[in-house]
Parts: structure tokens; sequence; C-alpha cells
């Protein structure tokens, strides 16, 4: 992973934490597509597993 791609990473990932719960179903967004964007893109790189 490059350095660009670990800050841009650690952005998102600061942001499902301001705006996404871990609820008993798993990850629930506030903001449907960005939402669903963000999980595809974190579980890409392994750091989420997104449920469905």
């Amino acid at each position: 992973m490059t350095p660009e791609e670990r800050a841009i990473l650690k952005a998102l990932a600061s942001k499902c934490l301001q705006y996404m719960d871990d609820g008993r179903n798993g990850l629930v967004h506030k903001s449907m597509s960005a939402g669903e964007d963000a999980v595809e893109v974190l579980a890409s790189f392994g750091l989420v597993k997104p449920e469905p």
C-alpha cells in the first residue's frame, strides 16, 4: 500500500467512525450511497467484512 493509499484509507475510516454505527446487524450507515461506497472500499482492503 502506498503512503497516499494509506492516507486516503485513514481519512475514510475516520469518517466511517463518525457517520456509521456498529449495530447488532452489522455496519449501519446514515447516508445510504456514501456508506455503501465507503464499506465497499474498506472491504476491498480487508478492513471490514460486508454483510448482505
